[in-house]
């Protein structure tokens, strides 16, 4: 196993609040995981391909966290050529094309990545950023939604919920998510997003009642 770092995609998200959306981390490992076909429709890689295209991920893996995204993006997609069913690696593509910018190739290698593994919430929470990025909000609140509904108990899938409803300025709502994931964040002891968190809702808050 390489190092890794996390990756962060910044966007804001109205009334002034900035919502760092986070992106999960580039792992770079070949992760056995369900394939949603059945076992004729898959032709077995061997042994040999498995290690090229881990080999491949790893190395974009690398490149991607020196923020070599362009070359990363071409490993990943090698690795991809060898192992089609490689769920980490269109992941990965996902995390690297978002990274620069190109979110629709983004939105399309997640969605490959949900066809191999439907329940992975990682990946849905990036489809929901990559939608939000693009301000197709409600593509992102069902992301988001179906994060929630594979890991309930994961605080960045309703923080990044709530600010999606503060985009759609249903800041009842947002504030109600936004809650949720202060409390979920307390109970890791993640005092830094407690305290981010209870920012915006100040800010939500006092939003609303100057509106009344």
């Amino acid at each position: 196993m390489h190092p890794h770092k996390n990756f962060t995609l910044q966007v804001q998200l109205g009334l002034g609040v900035a919502g760092v959306l986070t992106l999960m981390s580039l792992t770079p490992s070949l992760t056995p995981r369900s394939v949603a076909l059945e076992p004729s429709q898959i032709q077995q890689p061997t042994l040999n391909q498995l290690q090229q295209a881990e080999a491949l991920n790893n190395q974009g893996v690398e490149l991607a966290n020196q923020g070599e995204y362009a070359a990363a993006i071409r490993l990943f997609n090698q690795a991809i050529a060898i192992y089609p069913h490689y769920e980490k690696a269109y992941s990965n593509l996902g995390i690297a094309l978002g990274s620069q910018g190109q979110l629709t190739e983004a939105i399309a290698a997640f969605n490959e990545a949900l066809k191999i593994d439907p329940n992975n919430w990682e990946t849905y929470n990036n489809l929901g950023i990559a939608w939000g990025m693009q301000e197709e909000i409600p593509n992102a609140i069902a992301a988001f939604e179906r994060a929630i509904q594979i890991n309930p108990g994961e605080p960045i899938s309703y923080r990044n919920l709530g600010i999606a409803y503060v985009k759609q300025r249903q800041l009842p709502r947002a504030i109600a998510i936004l809650e949720q994931a202060q409390e979920l964040y307390q109970d890791q002891n993640n005092a830094s997003e407690v305290d981010q968190i209870e920012q915006v809702l100040a800010r939500l808050r006092q939003a609303i009642k100057a509106s009344e």
